[in-house]
């Protein structure tokens, strides 16, 4: 977490980043209902992941989890109409889609306390071997959470589509997700991903209920 003023405890530090995380999330939501669960799976499964296999600090798991929440608010700028499309995107509207990890960290950099998940939101659709968007890093280039993120977001995406005709099964899509391994995901991270999605079907418990 950052340092903040000697006025504010720790806890009264994260009630306010936790007001602030709901309000926006509560906005993403009002505008596309799909996005409340898939962005409450990423989150929770990306921090427990962090959590269970010790991939960073307590600290660094919870602003995993924030970002997990709000990894999609730059959608708000994405038309509604886009985002309920089932057929083939255009090539304009794909350009629209790829600009919201951009529009996201720009959303959230007017809040001070959120500063510390502005590289998780702006790189979760960052791949390792460098195809990914929207700066094409590579490798440990991109922010651990980022990569953490961009796994459990990928995944959900295959067990939970917003369009059913698209959904996978757990087995097709943890293999689709090792077939990425080295290209798409951190190659390190494949193994207890695979184990901990496994044992928990893509939807682990509540991240911030089971601290409390």
């Amino acid at each position: 977490m950052a340092n903040f003023k000697n006025s504010q405890t720790s806890a009264d530090v994260r009630e306010l980043i936790l007001e602030v995380v709901r309000t926006l999330a509560a906005l993403l939501y009002e505008k596309d209902p799909f996005l409340k669960k898939h962005s409450e799976r990423v989150a929770n499964n990306s921090a427990n992941f962090c959590e269970a296999y010790q991939v960073v600090t307590a600290d660094e798991a919870e602003d995993i989890y924030f970002a997990g929440l709000l990894h999609d608010i730059g959608i708000v700028a994405v038309p509604i109409d886009i985002l309920k499309n089932p057929a083939e995107l255009s090539e304009a509207e794909m350009v629209r889609i790829k600009r919201h990890p951009i529009s996201g960290e720009k959303i959230l950099s007017n809040f001070s306390y959120l500063k510390n998940i502005l590289p998780m939101v702006r790189h979760h659709h960052e791949a390792v071997d460098g195809s990914g968007y929207p700066d094409g890093i590579e490798g440990d280039g991109i922010p651990l959470g980022a990569r953490v993120i961009g796994l459990f977001n990928y995944v959900d995406n295959l067990l939970y589509p917003r369009f059913e005709e698209k959904k996978l099964d757990l087995k097709d899509a943890l293999e689709a997700v090792a077939n990425q391994a080295g290209q798409l995901f951190d190659g390190k991270l494949i193994r207890n991903f695979t184990e901990f999605v496994t044992a928990n079907a893509g939807q682990s418990e509540d991240y911030l209920l089971k601290k409390e």
